[in-house]
């Protein structure tokens, strides 16, 4: 199999083209910046290029010729309170476009679209896949406005297509900042561990390899859906305080959990109901607890 990956120098791409390429398919990866991790492997290759460019995109897969799919990873993700819209279309929509662009104009049949929960905004949860989608902020509305462009070429060019919502992913050598990479940091350095809400909201983040199944999984269904989303997320809903009792016990950590009543991003539950990918997929994350016992393992 002959799997084109944008972004695959990032967190999630860095994992799955390293499944893939341990089952020997051939991974081609589009990023603005090159990895050396897979030097060793001769199905390996990859391209330093910009997605919003084009030109570029168009010339490469001139060149790279019959993909089976393109798992489509690559975006701009949200740092702190950048709210500048422009920033987030020209790679989240613009680069979108392109890769899409690319499937019509080079008839690749199957494309794998990686969203985010951000697409919902703050609805009630459960969140359900039909639920209306009502992006909280700039990143959330770029990658619905990259979802409605999958859709678009999926019933005007007849490409299979599967968009997957991710929630938060967590795991070893994740780029951007998370509860639980912060958990971590604090439990291992005894330091004390401060929980907006009193440790009380609920969410159901995934760990990064639970994400490299779901995606293995959509590649052997694709062309059995045309077109479908899944949510994608944790075994269950878990509380910020819960979740740091179990580090906490995981380190033998001697960390005191400091309760706040102040809020941070999130003043509700939210999280991601995932019984559409249980059944369609057979999708199965794995319990939390042996999740966080991996990346203790690893742990910076």
């Amino acid at each position: 199999m002959k799997i084109v990956i944008t972004g695959h120098a990032g967190f999630l791409g860095l994992n799955l083209t390293s499944n893939f390429l341990k089952k020997n398919y051939s991974v081609i990866g589009l990023d603005n910046k090159k990895t050396r991790v897979f030097k060793k492997y001769k199905n390996f290759s990859q391209h330093k290029v910009n997605l919003s460019n084009s030109k570029k995109i168009y010339s490469l897969f001139n060149k790279i010729k019959k993909v089976d799919i393109i798992i489509h990873v690559a975006a701009k993700q949200p740092f702190k309170k950048d709210t500048h819209l422009q920033k987030y279309l020209k790679t989240n929509f613009d680069g979108t476009k392109n890769i899409l662009e690319a499937c019509k104009d080079f008839k690749i049949k199957n494309i794998i679209y990686c969203s985010s929960f951000s697409v919902y905004g703050s609805e009630k949860s459960p969140i359900r896949e039909d639920t209306t989608p009502n992006p909280r902020n700039t990143y959330g509305l770029s990658k619905y406005l990259g979802e409605s462009l999958v859709r678009y070429f999926a019933d005007k060019f007849n490409i299979n297509s599967t968009i997957l919502r991710l929630d938060g992913i967590y795991g070893n050598n994740q780029n951007l900042p998370g509860l639980i990479k912060t958990l971590f940091k604090s439990a291992i350095r005894n330091k004390e561990i401060l929980l907006f809400n009193k440790g009380k909201l609920k969410r159901n983040q995934v760990y990064v390899e639970d994400v490299v199944v779901a995606i293995n999984l959509v590649i052997k269904k694709i062309k059995k859906f045309k077109f479908e989303i899944f949510n994608i997320g944790g075994q269950k809903p878990i509380s910020s305080l819960d979740i740091s009792k179990k580090i906490i016990k995981i380190c033998k950590s001697k960390s005191k959990i400091i309760l706040s009543n102040k809020s941070l991003n999130f003043s509700q539950d939210i999280f991601l109901d995932i019984n559409k990918a249980k059944k369609l997929l057979n999708f199965k994350p794995n319990v939390i607890e042996n999740n966080l016992k991996k990346m203790f393992q690893n742990v910076e």
